[in-house]
């Protein structure tokens, strides 16, 4: 399947914003530090993404910390062994 260019712009336009903004790039470093290993830390990023999709389709100026979002990460791999 050929991905729309319209969605290719719009995915390099929230990479733009997510790697220009510090404070994004220190709690994924810190998360992924606290995790260890490769694997954990692309699933972090993985299931990251996917909590911040979701509210912000429920709504957008409501987007769980990243102190939440973290404890949530955690619950989740654990509960699957990781």
């Amino acid at each position: 399947m050929v991905v729309p260019e319209l969605l290719k712009e719009v995915v390099k336009e929230k990479a733009r914003s997510m790697l220009g903004n510090n404070e994004w790039r220190k709690y994924g470093r810190e998360l992924a530090q606290e995790l260890g290993g490769n694997e954990k830390a692309f699933l972090a990023g993985a299931i990251d993404a996917m909590i911040f999709d979701m509210a912000a389709l429920r709504n957008p100026r409501r987007i769980p910390s990243h102190k939440n979002r973290a404890e949530l990460i955690k619950q989740v791999l654990d509960s699957h062994g990781l």
